[in-house]
């Protein structure tokens, strides 16, 4: 007879629970990746001169916002792995924040195709909405398992510092 612990996939228990450090590694890399990249294109367009024109039609807030975001997500994933006890805080903030721009941007690109009614195939919505749902099911489910783990007594007692 196998044992409940081989039916759990990634380390996962029955409370959706991750393990501590796991959590800490693939947000520190992951949101690591993301500001390296985000950094570079706006080097880029600094570099190639279009820069300016970008942000003559479109608000430099949204993409330093966007990039103080991942800066969040970065700083509580180090300090996850550093075991700090405020990294819970941090990283909590930045999956809440996470979620609410998943939800916001899958819904409004479903609105903005529900906008255009008759001009939009019915195939394109389809599409649009399984893509959409691809993307923002695992975002949330990933960092509800987050939430849920640094909320845990397990957690606190591994980031007690």
């Amino acid at each position: 007879m196998r044992s409940r612990n081989a039916l759990r996939p990634f380390g996962l228990n029955r409370t959706m629970e991750l393990p501590v450090p796991f959590i800490g590694w693939f947000y520190a890399l992951g949101c690591g990746v993301v500001v390296a990249i985000g950094t570079a294109i706006f080097g880029f367009l600094y570099a190639s001169g279009r820069l300016k024109v970008r942000y003559d039609q479109y608000s430099v807030w949204n993409d330093v916002l966007l990039l103080a975001l991942w800066l969040i997500g970065l700083i509580g994933g180090i300090g996850v792995i550093e075991t700090r006890e405020w990294s819970r805080w941090v990283l909590e903030l930045f999956c809440w924040a996470l979620v609410a721009l998943t939800l916001l941007s899958s819904g409004t690109r479903i609105y903005q195709l529900l906008k255009m009614g008759d001009q939009v195939p019915m195939r394109d919505f389809v599409v649009a909405t399984i893509s959409v749902i691809c993307m923002a099911v695992p975002i949330v489910v990933f960092c509800a398992a987050t939430v849920i783990t640094l909320r845990s007594s397990a957690a606190a007692n591994t980031l007690a510092g």
